[in-house]
């Protein structure tokens, strides 16, 4: 059996689901009402008792996990950019070997393309993170992320408007946009199998000559 790859211990950390974040705050408060419980018996407490909650008491741990996650999809994306970086060096001095049953890489992306709208969350972060950092000097960039999920979180439904009618501005540019790319890139390959035809019939007539 292959060995697990080992994790990278600047890669940023999945945030907990709501239930687990359910399970420690209320963890130890299980613990002290059922002293005589082991901590399988305890977990399985918690998760009777989470499944008897409704929608407005989840509400708190959904949304804080919803928050988290944006968070933590936008670090992962620089993450992964930032090591692609980093990997390139050694991908220059060494031929990729290639083995059977691989996947073929993946194709690159055009950089004419429209780059996809940012959410109203992820402007809110683009404004505050130096603010953030500047607050907190000496935690990961995961921390951040979490600081910043959390004065979302904090922010009045009227604070958050600006940032999400911005996002609406983004979105409708950015369809715009990908439409008139689309048209582009259809003319283009359209003119391409034109001037490939034309080039066919010259060779045909130069044949007819001879």
């Amino acid at each position: 059996m292959a060995a697990k790859k080992q994790k990278d211990p600047n890669a940023p950390t999945k945030p907990k689901a709501a239930f687990f974040k359910y399970c420690d705050a209320n963890k130890e408060d299980f613990k002290k009402k059922h002293p005589d419980k082991k901590a399988k018996e305890v977990q399985k407490l918690l998760s009777d008792e989470w499944k008897t909650l409704d929608e407005a008491e989840k509400k708190k741990f959904n949304e804080e996990y919803k928050s988290e996650m944006e968070a933590y999809n936008s670090e992962m994306k620089k993450y992964k950019d930032t090591k692609e970086d980093d990997d390139s060096d050694e991908e220059e001095e060494e031929k990729p070997k290639k083995k059977k049953g691989t996947k073929r890489k993946r194709k690159d992306k055009d950089p004419d393309a429209p780059k996809r709208p940012l959410s109203g969350y992820m402007l809110f972060c683009q404004d505050k993170r130096e603010e953030v950092k500047a607050e907190h000097p000496n935690v990961k960039v995961t921390e951040i992320s979490k600081h910043l999920a959390a004065k979302w979180k904090a922010l009045e439904p009227e604070e958050k408007t600006p940032y999400n009618e911005r996002a609406k501005v983004c979105k409708a540019d950015y369809v715009k946009a990908k439409e008139e790319y689309e048209k582009k890139s259809k003319k283009s390959k359209k003119d391409a199998q034109s001037s490939a035809g034309g080039d066919d019939d010259d060779d045909e007539e130069e044949e007819d000559d001879e």
